[in-house]
């Protein structure tokens, strides 16, 4: 492949990882097409009277507090199994474990809560599409809640034992919580109404929003500034005039040293763009001499917000493959944003959300926080001489 993008792209993309073999079977939007089937609902008063309410703040750490009804016969494993129990950014860990009576022919009903520390931006929806990818289980269904929570039904094999689980990930802070009840196959028909009200009574008790990423901000002079997470790598030419200013941003992986993805990012005068059509137009063509062959359109994304001060945006995603290897499959994000004295352009380029799942939800994460910072500066904002740390809340 070449070494292309004359503005944007000075490296080579390499994919190393692939997904599993479900996800070269299935393409990743037809997993999430799959509505989770419907079930009758059980009235307020009946689940109430065949549960109990389990309120607890596991390890006196709040954002882990939670509640949820169960049934009056289950139980809970012992809390002192977890003392020494630590969250990492690799491992789903434990914070509370419910179990139903035992049976004879299949194994228990369980209800489990996971938590895991997040490293990178990205959506309670990507993450799960991560998660059922790397274990190998069908999903039967999701629902996308909003950005930061999901709920999805999927199946699993273990020890020759077929089970049907329930799941809810929901994005608190810089964490991953996942509630899941879990029911051998053979019982899911008897359970599957009392385990979806189990599930929608499940609730974080004190939710927590901010930024996952620890992120920089860069200024233009004095005149635009955008945040981006700390882990790219920012590169910025001389600024020649205040008509157009650039910069791009590389996520390039500690340990190898393999470009992952990149964005570039323009700021124009809107007295130097004529069309915002044709702007984009021309560094399409400069993709496809160098080497990127940008396709047709994929989506037009409703899910990247701007800044306040931002008049006018959109966002559109473009197939791309490399020129001398149809194998190498790529996607083009833009973003293009107005306001009175000066237009912007987001442009990102990553491995195609079918080649390389894990490193597109890393890249376009990135992508949709860069977009929602970039702005212009209100006149007495005070140069910085370098990039800075957001502080966060």
């Amino acid at each position: 492949m070449k070494a292309y993008y004359y503005l944007i792209f000075a490296s080579l993309f390499i994919v190393t990882t692939l997904l599993s073999g479900q996800a070269h079977a299935q393409k990743i939007k037809e997993l999430f097409e799959k509505q989770i089937p419907k079930v009758e609902r059980m009235s307020k008063e009946a689940f109430e009277e065949a549960t109990i309410l389990h309120d607890d703040i596991p390890f006196n750490d709040k954002s882990l507090a939670y509640e949820v009804r169960l049934p009056k016969t289950w139980e809970s494993v012992n809390k002192s199994a977890a003392a020494n129990y630590m969250l990492t950014d690799r491992l789903l860990g434990q914070v509370a474990h419910f179990y139903g009576p035992p049976r004879i022919d299949a194994g228990r009903s369980e209800f489990t809560i996971m938590a895991e520390n997040l490293n990178y931006e990205l959506t309670a929806e990507q993450w799960f599409l991560q998660y059922v990818l790397s274990n190998g289980f069908t999903l039967e269904g999701i629902e996308i809640v909003d950005s930061r929570k999901i709920e999805a039904l999927h199946i699993y094999l273990k020890d020759g034992d077929t089970f049907v689980t329930r799941t809810v990930a929901q994005i608190n802070g810089r964490r991953i919580i996942l509630a899941q009840y879990t029911v051998p196959a053979l019982y899911w028909q008897k359970e599957k109404v009392i385990s979806n009200e189990i599930m929608k009574s499940f609730e974080m008790l004190s939710p927590q929003v901010e930024l996952i990423e620890n992120f920089k901000t860069h200024q233009f002079l004095d005149l635009i500034e955008f945040d981006y997470p700390e882990s790219w790598k920012i590169s910025v030419p001389p600024i020649k005039d205040t008509d157009r200013m650039l910069a791009l941003l590389e996520n390039i992986r500690p340990e190898t040293k393999v470009l992952d993805g990149q964005v570039y990012v323009e700021a124009l005068s809107s007295y130097v763009v004529q069309d915002i059509e044709q702007e984009m137009q021309a560094v399409r063509r400069k993709l496809n001499k160098q080497g990127l062959l940008v396709g047709g359109l994929m989506e037009t994304r409703d899910d990247i917000y701007f800044h306040e001060n931002i008049e006018f945006g959109f966002a559109e995603v473009y197939e791309a493959r490399d020129t001398e290897n149809d194998l190498l499959q790529y996607e083009l994000w833009i973003a293009a944003m107005a306001t009175e004295e000066y237009f912007f352009f987001l442009y990102l380029v990553t491995p195609h959300r079918d080649t390389d799942y894990f490193i597109w939800a890393r890249n376009t994460g990135a992508f949709k926080s860069m977009a929602k910072f970039i702005h212009p500066l209100e006149k007495e904002t005070v140069v910085m001489d370098e990039d800075t740390p957001v502080q966060l809340e």
